[in-house]
């Protein structure tokens, strides 16, 4: 799906291509083809994933919710249950979940940073494929505002309290 206002742009060569769009060359980009991701009542679907750090510095995931991405830029959340059976939806949060508190180990290792809360946005295509599209460390937590997901919401506060904690508990053990 192509944002609102975007214009198709043509390049005759992929150098071309490089030279205007990625002048300091590809290091941070992924490229791939594009998939045909997978749709309900019409409308793609996309997963929001957020992992947040606990009081024992470790990474759980404490959401998972698909919404349908709709032409106007407006999101419907769409239960789990819609989309999979039960045996599908177990599946899939497994596999989602371990996905999320990996990558987020990954990246904090990587960033070398104290880390406390990741998002990821999460499509799967037809064959139900899982592709990874964007990862947030300061995630917006937009989708909160939808009623039914209010508990992960408290979930994710929580979360950060105890992780603040920690973080204080260990400076203070550092001081001493």
């Amino acid at each position: 799906m192509r944002p609102p206002n975007s214009k198709e742009m043509y390049f005759p060569s992929f150098d071309l291509l490089k030279t205007r769009r990625f002048p300091k060359g590809f290091q941070h980009y992924v490229m791939e083809e594009a998939h045909a991701l997978f749709t309900y009542h019409d409308s793609e679907i996309m997963f929001r994933v957020n992992s947040n750090k606990n009081e024992n510095n470790k990474w759980v995931t404490t959401l998972i919710a698909a919404y349908q991405v709709r032409h106007s830029n407006r999101s419907n959340l769409v239960p789990l249950s819609n989309l999979f059976t039960e045996k599908e939806e177990e599946a899939f949060q497994i596999k989602i979940a371990k996905m999320a508190v990996t990558l987020s180990k990954i990246l904090e290792n990587r960033l070398d940073k104290n880390l406390g809360e990741l998002a990821f946005d999460v499509a799967i295509d037809k064959e139900k494929r899982t592709w990874l599209l964007d990862v947030y460390s300061r995630p917006s937590w937009r989708i909160l505002d939808h009623g039914t997901l209010y508990p992960f919401a408290l979930d994710m506060i929580e979360h950060l309290f105890r992780y603040s904690f920690y973080l204080h508990n260990q400076k203070r053990m550092n001081l001493s």
